[in-house]
């Protein structure tokens, strides 16, 4: 258990923001949130010029970094029409590694796909949310983009195995109550599909600001519900899948063979909104990976959206766990937090 691998907040990445449009209209989208708080929903759509400055920029910060790496992201970042532009620049400035975080749809265009990875796109965080059409459809509200998302995740999996480019293929889940009693079939799909990390994450209040707790309300799961389904499906598919990371969620709900496994990595993302709350474009917080450690001095991971309770200070995970999600604690209360914390033996006594 003291081998636990901890990634808080991002990864030594730097996310660059550089567009918030987008050929999906999904629910959870945080660029809506943000964007839409200003009342402008293409108010994130920098020149190529300042997308350049920034990447410079970036490139920069990363200078006494083991890894250099840079992470595109949005709204879709394909759609921008100097997308290829944009990841020539970053390779000639000097990044060796270049991930985009995409819904994957452009890449059902093997054409296309081939021109980004020649011009050194190299690593992709692919979108997708279930398994099935009508589960991840319910979540983009685009028809067809369930099928085009899955021929680009193939597409690019069939080239990283028939090349000698080294490329990274994951794909992000968003976890709700639709999609949390199929993670045993989206685990052996994406196996199937060749995914080598899985990035199962939180469900987190996104979409415009007035719908967006009503969008939560209508997609949130039962808290216990959900620790069912997570320990029991990953019990049996995690030794498919090289990595999964679980994103953001409350610790109490996983029991202690999780924590044991060690291909399974928790990471917290501390502070989502600040993620996305770059005027322009702009990096994340800074991130680092740590290894659990009984001595090590205890940092208290802060998320405005969540929340803890006086109980989770007995928690052993109180110095690690972010707590749950306001808007949940508004909904229903934290009752099953503890029943949680202490079916699982987490509180001091």
């Amino acid at each position: 258990m003291k081998d636990m691998k901890i990634l808080k907040e991002m990864d030594p990445h730097i996310p660059l923001i550089i567009t918030s449009l987008c050929n999906n209209n999904c629910l959870f989208c945080t660029c809506k949130l943000l964007c839409g708080s200003r009342g402008d929903l293409n108010s994130i759509n920098p020149s190529t010029e300042k997308v350049k400055i920034a990447i410079k920029n970036a490139f920069y910060k990363t200078r006494n970094a083991n890894d250099r790496i840079l992470k595109l992201t949005g709204g879709e970042v394909t759609i921008r029409p100097d997308f290829l532009d944009l990841i020539s620049f970053a390779k000639k400035v000097g990044f060796e590694r270049i991930r985009i975080m995409t819904n994957g749809r452009k890449f059902a265009d093997k054409k296309f796909l081939k021109e980004a990875i020649k011009r050194g796109l190299n690593c992709f965080d692919f979108a997708l949310h279930d398994s099935d059409r009508e589960s991840h459809e319910r979540i983009t509200r685009v028809p067809g983009s369930f099928r085009e998302t899955v021929s680009g995740i193939k597409n690019c999996a069939t080239f990283s195995s028939n090349s000698n480019i080294k490329m990274e293929i994951g794909v992000n889940t968003i976890i709700n109550k639709f999609n949390c009693s199929r993670l045993l079939k989206i685990g052996v799909f994406l196996h199937n599909l060749g995914i080598k990390r899985w990035a199962l994450m939180e469900l987190f209040p996104g979409g415009k600001p007035e719908d967006s707790f009503g969008t939560y309300r209508e997609f949130a799961p039962n808290l216990i519900e959900l620790s069912l389904y997570l320990n029991n499906h990953l019990d049996r598919f995690a030794h498919l899948i090289n990595q999964i990371d679980l994103h953001d969620f409350p610790w109490c709900l996983f029991e202690p063979k999780i924590f044991k496994m060690k291909n399974i990595i928790f990471a917290n993302i501390l502070n989502k909104r600040d993620y996305s709350q770059s005027k322009i474009i702009g990096p994340s917080p800074k991130t680092e990976v740590t290894k659990k450690s009984e001595n090590r001095k205890i940092t208290i991971p802060h998320n405005p959206e969540k929340t803890k309770f006086y109980f989770c200070e007995k928690c052993i995970y109180f110095g690690d766990c972010t707590g749950i999600m306001k808007y949940y604690f508004k909904l229903f209360g934290n009752k099953e937090i503890k029943i949680l914390a202490q079916k699982h033996n987490l509180l001091r006594q």
